[in-house]
């Protein structure tokens, strides 16, 4: 099931594209599965983690443009079609 990834600054840069497709593997697959997905990106996870660990403000992520708190990413199910953006505040958007 895919599942469209569009990245913010910086992290479109360490990834190399704006937008990204990431195949779920089942029905019960969550955001955190997504996130996991993008790891496979070199420099994605050492990009995202810093900034969950403190090194400047946290990425701040949307499902369908409905803004999704970091910590529901685990209990949020994917479904064929969603489009999770990723982006830091001060950044701006894709």
């Amino acid at each position: 099931m895919p599942i469209r990834v569009k990245l913010g600054e910086p992290l479109w840069r360490v990834v190399g594209q704006r937008d990204v497709v990431v195949e779920c593997d089942t029905a019960t697959s969550t955001i955190a599965d997504v996130l996991l997905k993008l790891c496979d990106y070199p420099g994605f996870q050492a990009a995202y983690q810093s900034h969950a660990d403190g090194i400047g403000p946290e990425y701040v992520l949307f499902l369908n443009d409905k803004p999704l708190p970091a910590s529901a990413a685990a209990l949020t199910a994917c479904r064929e079609g969603d489009t999770l953006r990723i982006i830091l505040p001060i950044a701006g958007g894709v």
